[in-house]
């Protein structure tokens, strides 16, 4: 029964929510549904021992194994990016760059403390510590990089679920490999900035949902 109501609180947090979200952009904003969800994971954090007590800003010495493989996927991947801008529409390169660079600034600053830690958290961490009893491994980290992506429904364009599926694997990857919410924050970071800043970020633009 336990398992039944954990299947209904995802159907209703990664499904509901983010459909509800896409349905009705005028009325449900995504700012207050996020900080509804986080509130309710600090929340779940206080009452719940296995998530409190998760220290999930380690970084061990035994991840630098794993940083270089993730250093080159972030390499390959930002080259990848380039050659793809470039080819679907080069008048999009750094276009937030030429036109404000005073919110590309400020955006280098805020995007990822209000928008990538609180995903991460929900996302990874959370979603982890609180689904490894309805998902068995692989599928809980593909469930989670399918959660995230479909999240982003609210932005109304395949470009957007594309990369942030992909983008998702990499960093439900990351996380389970390390189990360090630092690693994928700061992976997180670099391809979100690095796609406002060649000029994909349009694709994730909040007024555009409005549209």
């Amino acid at each position: 029964m336990k398992n039944f109501w954990l299947r209904v609180e995802f159907l209703f947090i990664f499904i509901a929510l983010p459909l509800l979200g896409y349905l009705n952009p005028k009325y449900i904003s995504p700012i207050p549904v996020l900080i509804f969800i986080l509130s309710y994971v600090f929340y779940l954090s206080l009452r719940h021992k296995k998530i409190r007590k998760r220290n999930i800003f380690t970084f061990h010495h035994h991840h630098h194994k794993l940083l270089k493989g993730i250093y080159n996927r972030i390499l390959v991947s930002l080259i990848v990016l380039m050659v793809a801008i470039i080819f679907y529409d080069h008048h999009l390169i750094f276009k937030m760059i030429l036109q404000d660079p005073l919110l590309w600034i400020i955006l280098l600053f805020i995007y990822p403390l209000f928008s990538v830690i609180p995903q991460e958290i929900i996302f990874r961490s959370f979603f982890f510590a609180r689904y490894k009893k309805i998902f068995k491994r692989y599928p809980l980290v593909f469930m989670s990089a399918a959660s995230f992506s479909f999240s982003h429904i609210i932005f109304n364009n395949w470009i957007a679920i594309i990369f942030t599926f992909i983008g998702g694997l990499y960093f439900a990857i990351s996380y389970h490999q390390t189990k360090s919410l630092l690693v994928v924050v700061i992976e997180h970071s670099i391809y979100g900035l690095f796609l406002y800043t060649i000029g994909f970020g349009e694709f994730f633009d909040f007024n555009a949902m409005q549209d």
